[in-house]
């Protein structure tokens, strides 16, 4: 087995310590590995979609206004170089309340509920570096699937059911694209901003702004729930 030489050993730490040399220095904020998300989105799912009548079956009974939906996630960066390319899980619940329909189609007295359980992942890009720079708004990308738990409840708190024998629940799965700004808090008090990271770890505050569109239908199953919408999203992400 040849070995290597007192000259080859001295080229080759030479060469590590100059390509040691050239590259950047890491900071603290390239400490940064992931970040917590609480969003709300102004949420109505796409049932009536499906529907030649209007009112669709769902407006009948749970009305035309939207609801928020609450989500909370966390994501992994997976590459930070010109901003922060991530990989994240997030669950949320959402839910309404409307009036049952009786069998002659007029509204009754007895309350029922819709509930969803959402269940997402996603790939997101925010371009960061700009904002942390010059100007605090970073522009956001976001591409996902997605998976809905959903069930419909009667007046008695327990699940209904659409006939006998067909329980009213299931679950629905799509896909989901959203893009949209975030506004970089540590601007505005980069104090208080060094003294949360120092005693929290959180390196930036970020809120959230984007429009999501989401289609949940299984690909366009014609007999699939159609859960999808158009999404204003608020909310706030902590960088740790």
């Amino acid at each position: 087995m040849r070995s290597f030489s007192p000259r080859a050993v001295r080229l080759i730490g030479a060469t590590a310590l100059l390509v040691l040399s050239a590259a950047p220095a890491f900071s603290a904020e390239d400490e940064r590995s992931s970040a917590l998300q609480i969003t709300f989105a102004d949420y109505q799912p796409s049932i009536d979609d499906q529907f030649a009548t209007s009112p669709g079956p769902y407006e009948q009974v749970f009305g035309g206004e939207t609801s928020l939906m609450f989500e909370i996630g966390w994501e992994g960066h997976l590459v930070r170089d010109a901003g922060a390319l991530t990989a994240g899980l997030s669950i949320g619940f959402w839910s309404v309340q409307g009036n049952a329909i009786l069998a002659g189609g007029t509204q009754g007295a007895d309350t029922t509920s819709f509930q969803i359980l959402p269940i997402s992942a996603q790939l997101s890009y925010r371009f960061d570096v700009f904002a942390e720079r010059y100007f605090p708004l970073a522009p956001v990308a976001r591409v996902g699937v997605d998976y809905y738990l959903w069930r419909v409840l009667d007046g008695t708190g327990e699940v209904a059911y659409f006939s006998p024998g067909n329980d009213a629940q299931g679950s629905t799965y799509g896909w989901h694209a959203a893009v949209g700004v975030h506004l970089l808090l540590d601007f505005f008090a980069p104090d208080m901003a060094i003294a949360f990271e120092r005693n929290a770890g959180v390196y930036n505050s970020f809120l959230i702004a984007e429009y999501r569109y989401s289609q949940i239908d299984e690909f366009g199953s014609a007999s699939s729930f159609r859960l999808g919408d158009d999404a204003f999203v608020f909310g706030l992400a902590l960088e740790l």
